[in-house]
């Protein structure tokens, strides 16, 4: 009879609308632990009745987005977070003073806030450049480049013949030997990109106890009697990404970076949530003002542990005024809605 996909029409309906929000960017939902595809929607979208409307309008409707590579800013540092916790190099006393050289360069935090004295939980919390760039030169730049690896960062996703997402880009290991490189990797700058599915299978390991799993959208194929076969594209895969007590540990971060940190504006009230914000700078310019990407990630919880993953990007805009931290809120009160108990 057909192809199966992984989304739910119930949820892709409501993603679809809550997207509307985004003007260009894109949301992926996926279920723990199997990191199967629940929704998935691109913006600007368009009516598949009028294809030649779409090919000629502005924003590129035609093209997912979600699909696509950006520099996904802060979301990153928990790559390196995961790094610091799997060596044993984790900073407890670091002091923030709201920049730092590296290389000559000089790195700021967003705004040029200094942050103080702060552990990991802190740098989380708070989104702290400084933190993370400082780890990274303690730790060098393999460690973090290998759990990128772990995480299915720079390796592409195929799903059927013709239908695969970007690979997105990791900088080679000579290159994060340059100190000014290290500096920007390690908070989600420079070179690398990553897809919007790619953070959201990141998180989803994370939230799955370590264990990394592919994104799957094709369920299988379908006979005339709805029999399902299954089937299982050739780029899956489930592995261990980082340990249980990595997981857990991050998992316990992102859930205070929600309640009291960056992510609090994406929280919705009476759910336990984990979220990590990021704003990746872009260096394309519209007059005076910088494009940036900014972007929602994290996972929503119920009694049994955490159940979904949402990544929210709204791409190129010098200011999203909230709408990829409402966007994310109302898919996740959507989700919980639908399939959650309290």
């Amino acid at each position: 009879g057909g192809v199966a996909l992984t989304l739910d029409a119930a949820l892709q309906q409501r993603v679809q609308q809550a997207a509307q929000q985004l003007g260009e960017g894109a949301v992926a939902v996926t279920e723990c632990p199997s990191c199967e595809i629940r929704a998935l929607a691109s913006m600007p979208d368009f009516s598949p009745a009028d294809i030649g409307a779409a090919a000629q309008a502005e924003g590129s409707p035609l093209v997912n987005r979600a699909f696509c590579a950006y520099a996904p800013g802060s979301v990153f540092k928990l790559v390196t977070a995961a790094a610091a916790l799997e060596s044993g190099q984790v900073q407890d006393d670091f002091s923030c003073t709201g920049s730092l050289n590296a290389g000559g360069l000089v790195f700021h935090c967003i705004d040029g806030t200094a942050h103080g004295e702060l552990g990991l939980q802190g740098a989380i919390e708070k989104s702290c450049n400084c933190y993370f760039i400082s780890t990274a030169r303690a730790l060098g730049g393999q460690p973090v480049l290998s759990m990128a690896y772990n995480l299915g960062f720079g390796a592409k996703q195929e799903f059927g013949r013709g239908l695969r997402t970007q690979p997105g880009v990791l900088p080679e290991g000579a290159a994060l030997e340059n100190v000014r490189a290290l500096g920007n990797f390690a908070f989600g700058q420079g070179e690398l990109t990553t897809t919007p599915l790619q953070l959201c299978a990141m998180m989803n390991a994370i939230a799955s106890g370590g264990v990394y799993s592919t994104p799957k959208l094709i369920a299988g194929l379908v006979d005339g009697e709805g029999q399902l076969t299954p089937s299982n594209p050739v780029t899956d895969k489930s592995v261990e990404g980082m340990l249980p007590a990595t997981a857990g540990q991050l998992r316990s971060y992102l859930d205070i970076a929600a309640e009291n940190g960056t992510g609090r504006p994406g929280k919705p009230e009476g759910w336990t949530v984990g979220i990590k914000t990021g704003t990746a700078q872009t260096g394309v310019r519209a007059g005076n003002e910088e494009l940036l990407h900014f972007w929602y990630c994290g996972y929503i919880s119920d009694s049994s542990g955490p159940r979904y993953c949402v990544t929210v990007l709204r791409e190129s805009t010098p200011d999203d005024e909230g709408a990829a931290a409402q966007v994310f809120k109302q898919v996740l009160e959507d989700v919980a809605e639908l399939y959650l108990q309290p």
